[in-house]
């Protein structure tokens, strides 16, 4: 016999068996056990996530002679026998990118008056329904609309905004979601137990990051890596077939580029390329790292991580290591090269050169952001006038009191952005959090950061952490203001400075008065 691809014969033949679109088949199940079958059905979504399949079981269903609990097709009886082998007169099954035109529609037009053969409906599954030309969906307007109480239309599209809304609007719209990492390695787990297969730890989690969210490409990509390293999965072979870096060797490369080892890691990209990988699938596993590693430095480690499930310890370690702000220039620095190498016939320049600015700790910003030297200034005075204040016992409660229509921050407001932030996008809150809210008034709120911690201050006059700032605050005081991002200098202890002064001086300390 010959050889069934794994994406066909692992094809889900009835609703429990579709993978990571449970907010889908859950209503279609309750449809059916309810009888509120709509008489059209658009499903959405990426690539590989399930919506053909999904039309196959639901015209399965709708037409199977001995359904299970009611619902789900038992794929034993005639019916379902001949859907599942693509027999069935009841269910046809139309590629929109090859009938795409007006005299196809028309046939169909005509077809639909029919009575079903064998079962209770006659399903029609449209598949690239946004392949139609446009007098192809003005003539399936009015059928789709008014269709005969025994037809069902089901269309799947992967770009729902390019059919028309005329047409969306007469359909239940279903949206696939892509299938999260922790589904597929779980489903080709099954597989390989199933076939006999053994496959080293994590090695079917970088199938699964390569597919990006589709199960189908999950299945295609074992199948080939099968058919080169035959029953036994290691991860360099499987490395050498996908074109990728194995997860040790992207570990390596991380740990090069957050301890600035440059010619270390332009030898690692050299090998890449002398090995073939693909720049930008090698680049795109080291953000997924490096977001791992941001994810266990803010206390927020994903469960989803099979991939770095066998490292847990080593990127505890790592997190413990390097600072935030280490981590997050390196994320964005490499997610815009992995943009850049997309538009370039020369990958390998820009890899290098992002390879550089990382362990140089640029940042790869066309220059620094415009500083306001008149911010600064007040700033800093109000930083030596309260110093001075607290110095003369004036009383202190931890915020700035401002004159004229300054007005005091309230005492609880600045935890509450910090609050809000967090929940809405954490990498702002971590530099935000570094800073301190010094005034507010009608029109703006003024946030300062210590000298030490000007990237957090460059980072926060990014155009969109600063409206994201706003926007919170503007729901706390229910008003808009503007924000103003300063610095204001660090003070030393007195025991400080006077160890300062013995050091330059050489002097002897006999006493010291506050």
């Amino acid at each position: 016999m010959a050889y069934t691809a794994l994406y066909r014969e692992w094809r889900p033949q009835n609703f429990a068996s579709i993978v990571g679109q449970e907010h889908v088949t859950r209503t279609l199940i309750n449809a059916i056990r309810t009888g509120r079958i709509a008489h059209a059905y658009i499903f959405c979504g990426p690539r590989g996530t399930g919506k053909t399949s999904t039309a196959k079981v639901m015209a399965k269903a709708l037409n199977c002679q001995a359904p299970v609990d009611g619902v789900e097709p038992c794929n034993q009886c005639a019916n379902c026998r001949s859907i599942n082998e693509g027999l069935s007169y009841d269910v046809l099954e139309i590629d929109a990118a090859s009938n795409r035109g007006i005299d196809e529609i028309r046939d169909l037009r005509e077809k639909v008056k029919y009575a079903p053969a064998d079962g209770r409906y006659k399903v029609y599954i449209i598949d690239e329904v946004h392949m139609l030309t446009t007098e192809a969906f003005n003539a399936l307007l009015k059928t789709l609309e008014e269709p005969p109480p025994h037809v069902i239309f089901i269309l799947a599209t992967t770009e729902p905004q390019k059919v028309p809304v005329t047409i969306l609007s007469r359909c239940q719209r279903f949206d696939f979601r892509r299938i999260s990492l922790a589904d597929i390695v779980s489903r080709l787990e099954e597989v390989v137990r199933e076939k006999g297969i053994e496959a080293e730890p994590g090695v079917l989690a970088m199938i699964a990051r390569r597919a990006e969210g589709g199960l189908r490409d999950a299945l295609s990509l074992l199948d080939q890596c099968l058919a080169f390293c035959g029953n036994e999965l290691k991860k360099e072979d499987v490395a050498a077939v996908l074109g990728i870096a194995g997860d040790e060797s992207l570990l390596t490369f991380m740990k090069m580029l957050l301890a600035g080892d440059a010619p270390g890691a332009l030898r690692w990209v050299d090998t890449i390329f002398a090995h073939g990988r693909d720049a930008r699938q090698c680049l795109r596993d080291t953000i997924y790292f490096l977001r791992n590693l941001m994810l266990e430095k803010v206390g927020a480690a994903d469960v989803e991580q099979p991939a770095a499930g066998e490292m847990e310890e080593e990127f505890a370690r790592l997190a413990a290591e390097y600072s935030l702000e280490r981590i997050l220039s390196l994320l964005e620095l490499l997610m815009r090269a992995e943009r850049e190498i997309r538009q370039t016939d020369r990958p390998r320049l820009v890899f290098e050169l992002a390879v550089i600015q990382a362990c140089r700790g640029i940042k790869g910003q066309p220059g620094p952001q415009p500083r306001r030297p008149s911010e600064d200034e007040k700033c800093a005075g109000r930083g030596e006038k309260e110093g001075r204040r607290t110095a003369a016992g004036e009383k202190s409660s931890g915020e700035k009191v401002t004159r004229g229509r300054e007005k005091a921050v309230p005492p609880r407001l600045w935890e509450q952005i910090l609050a809000e932030v967090r929940k809405r996008d954490v990498p702002t809150y971590a530099f935000l959090v570094e800073g301190q809210m010094i005034e507010m008034d009608e029109e703006r709120a003024r946030i300062a950061f210590k000298a030490s911690k000007s990237f957090h201050r460059q980072q926060l006059e990014d155009p969109r952490r600063r409206q994201l700032v706003e926007e919170v605050i503007a729901g706390l005081i229910g008003k808009r203001v503007r924000v103003e991002v300063c610095s204001f200098p660090e003070k030393g202890t007195a025991a400080e400075m006077v160890e300062k002064v013995k050091e330059v001086f050489g002097a002897l300390v006999e006493e010291v008065n506050d």
